[in-house]
């Protein structure tokens, strides 16, 4: 067996809490009521254009929402622009909530001086606020889509994390929750992966991002600290 020089970990879902999707609707719709938008038209126009923004295009909270009010005849002021943008940075600030074994898991993992990267599908918010938390200090690579402009799946995201973690990819470990086809992903990149599976029935998923999750084959863990019996030579 090849030995694990290296774990990647996925943040949503996995490192951190699972996405509050609900709570972003809720969010979303209270945008739009404050600009007198319908909500739903406001909501889908967001949505359409969010694949951009994860790759960090709009490359701001500010930008994706004058962006969105542009695309449906709608000139907000500054001021009303810049209070809808507190609201939606207060709110991912309140997504980032890390999973109680995470400290522990990556501190072990420090410990064994196994190498630690994170790879995130995730829009400019995120990592501004993931690299003021206590727990990212535990990542020797932290690696976000809106800053690398790719995105997972794709092989490259997965080969930059382990270039800069100064490891090959075949001695690297990829744990997620199966979102956006990550799993795959990994693999396709020379990864072993495995899926992180905290939940016993089905999760919120109204944009079918979780179907790898659902129809995984390969190795499963229902916590994080089970990573330690997939680490070939390094495992106890």
């Amino acid at each position: 067996m090849t030995e694990t020089n290296a774990v990647v970990f996925d943040l949503y879902g996995t490192l951190i809490e699972d996405f509050p999707f609900d709570r972003l609707q809720d969010v979303l719709g209270v945008i739009a009521r404050q600009f007198g938008i319908d909500e739903e038209t406001y909501r889908k126009e967001w949505e359409r254009i969010y694949p951009a923004h994860e790759l960090g295009g709009p490359p701001s909270i500010k930008e994706m929402i004058f962006q969105t009010c542009e695309q449906l005849g709608i000139n907000p002021s500054d001021c009303s622009v810049s209070a809808a943008s507190s609201t939606i940075q207060r709110f991912y600030i309140s997504t980032l909530i890390p999973r109680d074994e995470s400290y522990e898991t990556l501190r072990l993992l420090k410990s064994r001086s196994i190498g630690i990267g994170m790879v995130s599908n995730a829009p400019p918010a995120v990592p501004k606020v993931w690299y003021t938390m206590a727990l990212s200090r535990f990542v020797d690579v932290s690696v976000f889509s809106c800053e690398v402009k790719v995105r997972k799946p794709s092989k490259e995201i997965y080969e930059l994390v382990a270039w800069k973690l100064k490891v090959p990819t075949n001695a690297v470990l990829f744990v997620g929750d199966g979102g956006n086809y990550e799993l795959r992903g990994a693999r396709e990149a020379g990864m072993k992966a495995i899926l992180l599976r905290f939940h016993n029935g089905e999760r919120l998923d109204p944009y079918g991002l979780f179907e790898e999750s659902r129809t995984w084959t390969g190795f499963i863990i229902r916590d994080l600290q089970q990573v330690f019996d997939h680490l070939g030579e390094n495992a106890e």
